[in-house]
């Protein structure tokens, strides 16, 4: 099977792949749908968080963020996607909300997801990694 196909040809240092059962695949798949789902309602939220006349319906936002997220992720040379994925997200919503609000919905979606990893870091910091964890190989 695969595993064993790419067991061949891992260095024998990083160890055996074992196959992943079936239900863990799908449990992954469904928490990675939920997790994109719940990403473009809080980008629906925010946009009628920056002006109260804006109206993007969760769909279009679940959309625009799933694309623009991949842009960047796909975006090799830019560091976290910077540029790629706010100039994404205002291309696929400039029809929707108009030029000044899909701007300032990518920066403000920037910053707060910037602001999220940034104290998801430190609480990882703060909570520490067992010294086992830190050492290399």
């Amino acid at each position: 099977g695969l595993a064993g196909t790419l067991n061949r040809r891992v260095p024998a240092r990083i160890g055996p792949l074992f196959p992943i059962p079936v239900r863990l695949q799908a449990l992954a798949l469904g928490a990675n749908v939920a997790a994109w789902m719940l990403s473009g309602a809080a980008l629906a939220a925010l946009s009628r968080g920056i002006s109260g006349r804006v109206h993007l319906s969760w769909i279009p936002a679940i959309v625009a963020f799933a694309v623009s997220y991949l842009a960047g992720f796909a975006a090799l040379l830019a560091p976290g996607g910077l540029g790629v994925r706010e100039s994404v997200l205002v291309l696929l919503l400039v029809d929707r909300i108009g030029p000044v609000a899909a701007v300032a919905l990518a920066v403000a979606s920037r910053a707060i997801l910037t602001v999220a990893d940034l104290a998801g870091g430190g609480l990882g910091l703060a909570l520490g990694v067992p010294a086992r964890e830190r050492r290399g190989p």
